[in-house]
């Protein structure tokens, strides 16, 4: 979602946060990932029995679980392994 860039931006902007805060904001995600599923299901032409299979291995799979999309705000720090990638003498 882009910065607000005026007053009736930022009020949408706070409705729309202040929405997601109060809803089912899970589910939300949810409907959101049924639909990403079925348009990638789409595009490559997969059948509704391969789908299944996918969705049964990301939910299953031990590694595959963990796998999970970095939303903007999450709170999530990252590990001490990651820090100093950008700094210069970072190989040293």
């Amino acid at each position: 979602m882009p910065v607000p860039e005026n007053e009736d931006a930022l009020e949408t902007f706070v409705h729309a946060v202040q929405e997601y805060d109060d809803g089912d904001s899970f589910g939300k995600y949810g409907e959101i990932i049924r639909q990403i599923d079925e348009m990638v299901a789409g595009s490559f032409s997969l059948e509704a029995e391969e789908l299944a299979f996918i969705q049964d291995q990301m939910r299953e799979d031990p590694f595959l679980k963990r796998l999970k999309p970095k939303l903007p705000y999450s709170g999530r720090r990252k590990k001490g392994l990651l820090e100093g990638l950008a700094s210069s003498n970072r190989y040293e």
